[in-house]
Parts: structure tokens; C-alpha cells; sequence
């Protein structure tokens, strides 16, 4: 990860400006090979810029609980459920996505792309397609259009920040 990524994330967390900070996160995140380092930088940088409310270690406070160990994928798809369901990113029956995702009569609810810290749940943010860089299109199911691997990966970089 570059200083540039860090400095732009920074201004951005700081300016309120959530789906261009997770369109950050997300080029920093799959820009490189899995490491550990940069997402403990993104957390850092999520966590100081919003004084602990947003980051992957704030989604792990929220939970309750660490992410499930590694290699067992239906394990990581449950806590990415209960992630989902804690952090707003799930309302109990569909994902929410950004209102301009080209896709606006699908059900569930959309996340404003940016506001006041306090208007979204502790967590919320960086927004749950950080970890892939593929379509959403039918807002149905991440799990069914991306697959599981990414919900792999999220558990990846929820592992790597530790436990609560």
C-alpha cells in the first residue's frame, strides 16, 4: 500500500466521503497479493479517521465475537451474515448497495455514499464490496454472484486485524 492510498483514504473518512474510501480500500486491498500489513494500515487509517467507529476491527467489536478459524468456508459466510446483519450491511432479508449500482428497482435498502459518521451503524464502513472488484448486478445474494471466495477473504482480513 502506498502513502497516496493512505493520504487519500484519510481525506476522504475525513470528508465523510464512504463509497469513494471504499473504492480506496478496495483498489489498496486487491492491488496486492493478501497482506497483513496493509490491511492493519487500512484498519489504522479507517479506526484514526473516525475516532474507532469504522474499520474491519470496529466490524469485529460489533460482532461480538473473532472471525471463525481459517479453511472452513461456511463458517466464514455465517459470520459474514452476522457481520452483515450487525454493521447494517444486511436488513434480515437482502444486502444493501450503493444507490448507484445501475440497479434501482431491486429490493432492499441502499447506504447513503456519504454523511455524518453518527447517521450509520458502528462498522458500517468500509462497505462490504471492499474485498471484490467484480459486478453486483442482481443485488440478490454477494455470496451467490461473487462467490464464496470472497467472503473468504473477508474473514481473511477480519483474521488478520485479530480478535475484538
Amino acid at each position: 500500500m502506498t502513502a497516496s492510498h493512505l493520504a487519500a483514504l484519510s481525506e476522504l473518512v475525513a470528508a465523510e466521503q464512504w463509497k469513494d474510501a471504499t473504492a480506496i480500500t478496495r483498489g489498496a486491498l486487491l492491488d496486492t497479493k493478501f497482506d497483513k500489513q496493509c490491511v492493519e494500515e487500512l484498519d489504522a487509517m479507517w479506526s484514526s479517521s473516525s475516532k474507532g467507529r469504522f474499520g474491519f476491527s470496529a466490524q469485529i467489536r460489533a460482532a461480538s465475537r473473532p472471525a471463525p478459524r481459517a479453511g472452513v468456508p461456511e463458517e466464514d459466510w455465517s459470520y459474514a451474515i452476522h457481520i452483515g446483519k450487525t454493521v447494517g450491511w444486511h436488513d434480515g432479508r437482502f444486502w444493501r448497495r450503493w444507490p448507484e449500482c445501475g440497479a434501482p428497482t431491486l429490493p432492499g435498502k441502499v447506504v447513503a455514499p456519504e454523511g455524518p459518521p453518527e447517521a450509520f451503524p458502528r462498522g458500517c464502513f468500509p462497505f462490504h464490496d471492499s474485498v471484490s472488484d467484480a459486478s453486483w448486478r442482481t443485488e440478490f445474494s454477494p455470496r451467490d454472484c461473487w462467490g464464496e471466495s470472497v467472503w473468504t477473504r473477508w474473514c481473511d482480513v477480519w483474521r488478520a486485524v485479530g480478535g475484538l
